[in-house]
Parts: C-alpha cells; sequence; structure tokens
C-alpha cells in the first residue's frame, strides 16, 4: 500500500474484520478510538481497555495517545474519547491477550501504517529549506537591483579609494546603510571570522547593516546564510542572515 501524501487522502473509516473502524485525521496521520480499538480486540467491556492502559500508560507517549472532545454515536454534546496513533494502537495491541489481538497488530502494520505519511528525511527537509531561502534571497535582490547602476562588463578589481564609487559588477549590489555606501558580493554569503558583511538580523529582521563576523551559529542551522556577527554588546551574540560579504565601503558624497 502507498504511503498517502496529504491529510486529504485519509478515508473516514476502515474495516477490521468485521469492526467499522473511525478514522481521525490528525496532521495526516491516522488515530483511532479507544472504544473502537477494544471493539476491535473483542472487549465486550471497553472499560477493560482503558483500564489497561491505565496500567500501562508511562509506556506511551502524547504522540501514541491523546485525549478529546468528540461526538460520538447519538450523543449530543462531545465526551472525552481517548485516541491512539498508529504506534499506540500497536502498543495497546501487544498488551492486549484477546484472540483477536495478533490480527489485530498486524492489521494496524498493514493497514492503518500504511496511511500515515512517510517520515520525513532530514537531508531532504534541508535542502527544502535552502530552496526556501534561496528563493526569498533572490527575491529581496530582485526587488533591490531595478534600483541600482550597474557596470556595461565586469571590472577585474575594485579601486581602494574610500568614497570613489566604484561601479558594479555582476552579483554585486550597493546599500545605503547609516549614511555610507556599502558594495556586497551577494553570491558570497560565507564571509569569514573578521570579514564584514550585510546583514538582516534574524531575531526581529531588523537591516540590512553592516557587521563583523564572528562565525558560524554553535548549533548548525538550516539556514546557509546565517552567521554570529558583533553586536557591540558582549553579552549580546546575535544572528543574521547574510545578503553579502562587503567588498567595499565609502563615505556617501551626495
Amino acid at each position: 500500500m502507498t504511503k498517502h501524501e496529504t491529510a486529504r487522502d485519509l478515508p473516514a473509516t476502515l474495516t477490521f474484520q468485521n469492526t467499522q473502524i473511525s478514522i481521525i485525521d490528525r496532521g495526516g496521520v491516522p488515530w483511532v478510538t479507544g472504544p473502537d480499538i477494544a471493539r476491535a480486540l473483542g472487549f465486550a467491556d471497553p472499560r477493560k481497555l482503558s483500564n489497561m492502559f491505565n496500567r500501562h500508560k508511562d509506556e506511551f507517549t502524547d504522540d501514541m495517545a491523546h485525549v478529546l472532545k468528540l461526538r460520538t454515536g447519538r450523543q449530543a454534546a462531545p465526551a472525552s474519547v481517548r485516541i491512539f496513533s498508529p504506534r499506540g494502537a500497536q502498543l495497546i495491541a501487544m498488551l492486549a491477550k484477546t484472540p483477536r489481538a495478533k490480527d489485530f497488530r498486524r492489521w494496524v502494520l498493514d493497514v492503518l501504517e500504511g496511511l500515515a505519511p512517510a517520515p520525513g528525511n532530514m537531508a531532504d527537509d534541508a535542502d527544502l529549506r535552502r530552496k526556501i531561502v534561496a528563493e526569498v534571497t533572490q527575491q529581496v535582490m530582485a526587488s533591490i537591483t531595478p534600483h541600482l547602476p550597474v557596470a556595461p562588463a565586469p571590472q577585474p578589481a575594485l579601486p581602494l579609494a574610500r568614497g570613489d564609487l566604484p561601479r558594479l559588477t555582476e552579483g554585486q549590489a550597493l546599500f545605503m546603510i547609516e549614511g555610507r555606501q556599502v558594495i556586497v558580493d551577494t553570491r558570497d554569503a560565507e564571509p569569514e571570522r573578521g570579514e564584514r558583511a550585510v546583514v538582516i538580523r534574524v531575531e526581529d529582521g531588523a537591516g540590512p547593516i553592516v557587521v563583523t563576523i564572528l562565525g558560524d551559529p554553535p548549533i548548525k542551522t538550516w539556514f546557509d546564510r546565517c552567521k554570529i556577527y558583533d553586536s557591540g554588546v558582549k553579552w549580546l551574540i546575535p544572528v543574521g542572515v547574510v545578503i553579502g560579504r562587503v567588498v567595499w565601503e565609502g563615505d556617501y558624497r551626495g
């Protein structure tokens, strides 16, 4: 059975042998109620399953069992009902000793878990985030670039004279920050320790600002452009999204 990719693919009910089981969609994961599991396992009294759960509740995590307010049967008002994820249903069936327990465990693995989305691949998630970051950065630069002077041809080097605004080469952008003109290479998002960069602060989105890079964040981030920068405050170690490494700075001459 193929994995379902969206919550809309989940059926409203499933059948185990002669027992109809309602499916509760929680983020694309199929959860089932305790009373339905009790009937599927062959308990004449659903309270036996509740008692069994209470004896072993320390073995269940929040992603295995949860209590919801549900309207079941002909009830006019919602009532508290314990529901189980596929993992929770598998564990509760392992604790049961009824003749149906073995078949129900196999049904959970073959049918119920087959409806759940496949576990996310961290590498794929990281690639997706990188693409999102790249797209956002591209949109930011696209909104800036039309207003910048662009050189007709790339120049091999930038002049060192401060205040003498050089022409921009491909991939470079001009910023006016705190009365100074700053040119960054937007293709270079990996400035080394001690180099200058233009960043947007992660904590509040403020920027762009010119900073000195102190290094990478202590915890590896999915943001390729994230770097720790010097905030000027000793106890504050902020992180900024690098727009580009600074290749030239000069005082503005209006």
